[in-house]
């Protein structure tokens, strides 16, 4: 559990923080919602790409399931 609680904590963070380099590693300074408006209001291509890329798992994921149940039952027969 802690493997998954930790990195999630960090990822919501990060999203509401801005990241600078520095000598001994990195510094966060938080921005609040300023990066999601930035993306969600400012940036033209940000929603046709997003929606590209959704389409895209909308088709990819079925054929990847398809495949490795296909594969899973091949494997699972009885060999000679």
């Amino acid at each position: 559990l802690f493997y998954f609680i930790r990195p999630l904590i960090d990822v919501i963070l990060y999203s509401f923080s801005r990241i600078d380099r520095t000598d001994f590693g990195y510094s966060l300074k938080f921005v609040g919602f300023e990066i999601y408006y930035k993306v969600l209001r400012i940036d033209p291509d940000f929603i046709k790409e997003f929606t590209a890329s959704i389409s895209g798992l909308a088709y990819q994921v079925p054929v990847i399931m398809a495949f490795s149940f296909i594969v899973a039952v091949i494997l699972n027969q009885k060999f000679r």
